[in-house]
């Protein structure tokens, strides 16, 4: 419909819509009502169906799929292996690669889903990366005895029988956490 492109190899089946200046090209396969629209675009062999939207300025590319009422929309990507399915929305210009995302889940903001990440049932996620590569930093801990502690340095006597001692007794106790 209106303005849509479809080129390469496209396989429309049940009742899928292509219209407005949506782009669709490159193996895609579209089907079960689904529907592209705007200036949205579809390509490298990814896959739209069972009532999912892709719209405005959006982009679904590589092996992506997107199905089961699942959105699309305004600025948003979905590339790689990403599955975008259930109720989910992707959406502002949020970014998910290789990873999943199902539910009521929604994806929004300049938020990032990468490296097998998954995202799932009410879960909101705006303005954040969420990677399974992430790994914070953590804070060097040093090991400290605490209580008390008593240090005895034995010297033996020049008449090779009595002993002296050096006693040094220090008690250490934990005041709080340093928290910064």
């Amino acid at each position: 419909y209106g303005d849509a492109e479809i080129s390469g190899n496209v396989f429309l089946r049940d009742d899928a819509k292509v219209y407005d200046k949506a782009r669709v090209s490159d193996n895609v396969v579209l089907s079960g009502h689904a529907e592209v629209f705007e200036n949205a675009r579809v390509s490298d062999k990814a896959r739209v169906g069972s009532f999912a939207m892709v719209q405005g300025n959006a982009l679904v590319e590589d092996y992506a799929e997107v199905n089961g009422f699942a959105k699309v929309m305004e600025n948003a990507k979905v590339v790689g292996t990403s599955r975008v399915y259930g109720n989910a929305v992707i959406k502002d210009d949020a970014w998910v690669r290789d990873s999943s995302v199902y539910g009521n889940a929604e994806i929004s903001g300049n938020a990032m889903l990468a490296d097998n990440a998954q995202v799932a049932f009410n879960a909101q996620i705006s303005d954040g990366v969420v990677s399974t590569n992430y790994t914070p930093s953590l804070p060097t801990l040093e090991a400290q005895q605490l209580g008390v502690l008593l240090d005895v340095t034995p010297t033996v006597a020049p008449d090779g029988y009595s002993i002296y001692l050096d006693m040094l007794p220090s008690i250490t106790e934990l005041i709080g956490y340093d928290t910064t």
